[in-house]
């Protein structure tokens, strides 16, 4: 988020494609899982900027985990975590976010894997 550089639209493939489902915000929607979406990553030089919203559907405001995993050709795997634990999402609420995937070692992915490994959704107490 904090790069000024160009960027360039991943193509995933059609099998990583999770319906292939539009989202006015984003891009193509990549992957859901409870309350957890991702989409269409972006390759930002040698980096992968992966956008992720969060929408609580319960009646309660609540703290997020995400971790999601990111792997490609030639060895690339990552994990990338986020969380929600400053204020929480109310409920009905959006939480978009980016999270970004390298791997020092190995190049970024035209075609990467994207893959939501846990979602841990904690309420808090009804206001």
């Amino acid at each position: 988020m904090k790069d000024a550089e160009p960027t360039r639209k991943a193509s995933p493939s059609s099998s990583a494609l999770a319906g292939g489902a539009q989202d006015q915000d984003f891009q193509t929607v990549l992957a859901t899982k409870d309350d957890v979406t991702v989409y269409t990553p972006v390759h930002v030089g040698t980096k992968l900027n992966i956008p992720v919203l969060i929408k609580n559907t319960g009646t309660e405001r609540a703290h997020y985990t995400v971790a999601i995993r990111v792997e490609g050709p030639g060895g690339f795997d990552t994990t990338v975590r986020m969380s929600t634990d400053v204020v929480g999402v109310y409920p009905g609420g959006t939480w978009p976010t980016e999270l970004t995937a390298t791997d020092h070692t190995k190049p970024v992915p035209q075609h990467p894997k994207v893959t939501i490994t846990n979602v841990a959704r904690r309420p808090l107490f009804k206001e």
